[in-house]
């Protein structure tokens, strides 16, 4: 009489809730670190002029009268 794959699988799923819910447990008693700010290296006011530019040509035939 063995298990079934329903079973293993419940089971399975089971014991992993159980660990993680633990593991959960465990790191609400962390101390939060202080955030760091990091400096400023960049200015990105100012004065910009940004150009594209493209082109697009071809001869292709889309049609569906082959079919």
């Amino acid at each position: 009489m063995g298990l079934s794959m329903k079973a293993i699988l419940r089971g399975m799923t089971m014991v992993s809730v159980l660990a993680l819910g633990a593991a959960g447990a465990q790191a609400a008693d962390l101390v939060e670190a202080p955030v760091v700010v990091a400096p400023e290296m960049f200015n990105w006011t100012g004065f910009y002029v940004g150009v594209h530019g493209g082109l697009a040509a071809g001869k292709n035939d889309y049609s569906l009268s082959g079919f």
